[in-house]
């Protein structure tokens, strides 16, 4: 992790948010050390990190597009579904979304690719069986009229299908739509949405246990999002490292718990309760 990169992020979120460094870290750390982080001087550990990205409002599974897509020619109708979506009020979404009025009023094709990425989004959250979601995402891709180049929705569609197959635990459609998701970025026009790619790809690997390849795929997606100069889902990225570290020293230490359980079984003979 940069430290100097972090802790130009840290500041720039804290100072967005309107929150002083007395408050950031009150309960967490002293705010002389906060102010070694924001300066590069130190790097939290994954349990700091974690603390401080959710007192800044940082979570894992709500993010917000930096820059937004029209569903409609009409400005009211594309406006409402993006402060409906950086609201999280996903039910709203998708009754606004599935309403005769706003269904009236989408034209074109890269309005229906809109239109069902958000309306994908929504159901995301709102649908358990993750059923409608993978079929929105589907349309997207339908709607691409790229001549089978993937533009930036298209790529969010895909990576959103890799995540949807991850809570599935299917995890080779994870990887194969994650990886499309990323195929060829480097010649892509960059636009700062597809920093959330990364994300998206490490966060399905996180949901699957495979935690070096996440740990990977952030570190990817951290010199992607710098050599572009964007701050733009580094936060998040961070977060996650934290989570997925913090995560996979714990399962470590519940490998090594069980290990020493089978030894002792071993030794004594003695059946271990392991319903725990």
């Amino acid at each position: 992790m940069d430290k100097q990169t972090f802790g130009i992020t840290l500041k720039k979120i804290r100072k967005s948010k309107n929150i002083s460094q007395k408050a950031l870290s009150e309960g967490l750390c002293s705010q002389p050390m906060l102010s070694s982080i924001e300066n590069g001087k130190y790097i939290p550990n994954s349990k700091l990190l974690i603390g401080l990205c959710q007192k800044l409002g940082i979570q894992a599974d709500t993010l917000v597009l930096q820059d937004h897509y029209k569903i409609s020619s009409s400005f009211e109708f594309s406006k409402h579904a993006e402060d409906l979506c950086d609201q999280h009020k996903y039910q709203e979404l998708k009754d606004f979304l599935t309403s005769d009025n706003v269904l009236q009023s989408i034209d074109t094709s890269s309005e229906y690719q809109a239109y069902y990425y958000y309306l994908g989004c929504s159901e995301y959250h709102l649908d358990p069986t993750l059923t409608a979601s993978e079929s929105d995402f589907q349309l997207v891709l339908a709607e691409n009229q790229s001549n089978g180049v993937p533009n930036t929705l298209s790529r969010l569609a895909l990576g959103g299908l890799g995540l949807v197959y991850a809570r599935k635990q299917q995890t080779a459609l994870s990887k194969k739509f994650s990886d499309l998701s990323l195929e060829q970025i480097s010649n892509t026009l960059y636009e700062e949405n597809l920093n959330i790619l990364f994300y998206l790809k490490a966060y399905g690997d996180f949901l699957n246990g495979r935690f070096s390849s996440a740990a990977t795929t952030i570190d990817e997606g951290i010199s992607f999002i710098t050599q572009h100069q964007s701050i733009y889902m580094l936060a998040n990225l961070y977060f996650l490292l934290a989570t997925v570290t913090d995560k996979s020293i714990s399962e470590e230490g519940l490998a090594e718990a069980r290990h020493r359980s089978n030894i002792f079984e071993e030794l004594y003979h003695e059946k271990i309760f392991k319903n725990i």
